[in-house]
């Protein structure tokens, strides 16, 4: 147990300690007061829990990064020492509860204390104050990623989006996350809606949208995006380079139009550089295509050169979907990023034949995944080796919840800077009873009772491992 002694010395040593966080559990009421330890934090504890008068006037200029309750935020408002007492805030995080919700009146006073930020993020669940005059705003021009979560529908259209359509012209990034307990059937004001506030910003890069929360296809969600007008735009006039798309998770089994669930086409996804998106039904023709197609050698033309970061999750109705993942690598030639969830995965012993040049991916993610044999999903041996040693430069590897027998990575000159292994899928694999030998000689792993990972060096396990070295 961490006692007050010992924070206390521990701040004693680190006197210029910037951030300060920590997981052990905290049990003296006293111990989490720290603003009279530390003088020059940028960047506040959430465990903490000290009141406003404390840390505003001692800290308030320096911080560049709050994250903070509404409630708290309004009473840190009252012990401002001067207009501007953030200054030096970049980033500010709101996390609403159930006594107070961010309002109108409360943005309007972080614009003037907070005169530096760029990054803001809150939710929306009141209607505003209809009588404010919004031509009479102030934009804040320097803020440039914007983050709404739990959106209630009917709260948001109308006032709430003209607002942040004049208030945050110059937004790039813009993620807007649904509250799926919609209290409201239909929209009372139409007149500005997220579509709008969407098509407004000239300058928007990245649009993220989080559905997962709805689970009526009759939603007013749909209404508040404009659905159809939205996907017609992103398909067309949009300059968009990062797109999100977290679909409903509807169990309406009379629902067959799989227009809510799809949104991209392959034009969209030949310009995009960064892609998130959930599968949901088996109809989603496009993404399964784009995905799962066959590729002959010699390969064709590449198909999506521009995507970096890919992150693609299968959601329960379309089950596990098969997938090469050297195909998948061919047809995206400059991918650095690859997360895939619930995909069945062919063998991959063939993948570096197939792999002639070097692929530049950096990060590989994978999620309850299986392994193909016969095209029939059974626990067999995930051999990794070859799309490994075909992409040098492959830095972290996690696989989480692996549905699997034996994991097997034979690649000696190969360093990770992480590696990770969460939980199991199946009952054949623990990711407790893999051995890892770190710059072997090479031998072949094939035929190893167990699951082995060979290779260079490793920078972070995330999983303690049985660790072998030679």
């Amino acid at each position: 147990m961490f006692q007050q002694e010992d924070f206390d010395n521990l701040a004693e040593l680190t006197p210029n300690v910037l951030t300060c966080d920590y997981t052990v559990s905290l049990t003296d009421e006293h111990l989490n007061f720290f603003t009279n330890r530390w003088k020059h934090l940028t960047l506040l504890p959430g465990w903490h829990e000290d009141e406003p008068r404390m840390w505003v006037p001692v800290l308030g200029t320096q911080l560049t990064k709050l994250v903070i309750q509404a409630t708290v935020l309004t009473a840190a408002c009252g012990y401002l020492s001067s207009p501007t007492a953030f200054s030096s805030l970049k980033t500010l995080i709101i996390q609403d509860g159930c006594v107070d919700y961010t309002n109108i009146t409360q943005l309007e006073t972080i614009s003037k204390v907070c005169p530096s930020l760029t990054s803001l993020s809150f939710e929306i669940q009141e209607l505003p104050d209809e009588d404010m005059d919004l031509g009479a705003l102030q934009p804040a021009p320097l803020v440039t990623s914007l983050s709404i979560f739990n959106v209630e529908p009917e709260a948001c259209a109308g006032v709430w989006c003209k607002y942040l359509e004049l208030k945050y012209p110059n937004i790039t990034s813009l993620t807007v996350s649904f509250d799926g307990d919609a209290s409201y059937n239909t929209l009372a004001d139409t007149t500005s809606t997220l579509y709008t506030l969407v098509t407004s910003l000239n300058d928007l890069d990245a649009l993220h949208l989080d559905l997962s929360d709805v689970y009526s296809p009759d939603s007013i969600v749909f209404d508040a995006l404009e659905f159809p007008r939205l996907r017609q735009w992103l398909n067309g006039k949009s300059r968009l380079s990062s797109f999100s798309w977290r679909c409903p998770h509807t169990t309406h089994e009379s629902s067959t139009d799989v227009n809510h669930y799809t949104m991209t086409s392959i034009d969209t996804l030949n310009r995009l550089s960064s892609l998130k998106q959930d599968i949901y039904d088996p109809q989603d023709r496009l993404m399964l295509d784009c995905l799962t197609l066959p590729i002959e050698l010699p390969a064709p033309i590449s198909l999506f050169e521009s995507l970096v970061t890919l992150d693609i999750c299968v959601l329960e109705k379309s089950q596990h979907l098969h997938l090469d993942l050297a195909d998948l690598l061919l047809r995206m030639p400059n991918l650095l990023h690859l997360a895939l969830k619930k995909f069945s995965l062919y063998d991959t012993q063939n993948a570096g034949g197939r792999l002639a040049h070097p692929h530049p991916l950096t990060t590989l993610h994978l999620t309850e995944t299986h392994v193909i044999t016969q095209n029939i999903p059974e626990p067999f041996t995930l051999d990794l080796t070859p799309i490994v040693n075909s992409c040098p430069h492959l830095d972290q590897l996690l696989l989480h919840r692996f549905n699997g027998h034996r994991l097997l990575i034979d690649s000696p000159q190969h360093s990770f800077s992480r590696l990770s292994l969460n939980g199991a899928a199946s009952s054949d694999f623990k990711e407790d009873h893999v051995t890892l030998i770190l710059n072997g000689k090479p031998s072949s792993t094939a035929n190893a009772p167990s699951s082995v990972i060979k290779c260079k060096a490793v920078g972070k396990f995330d999983r303690k491992l049985c660790v072998c070295m030679t």
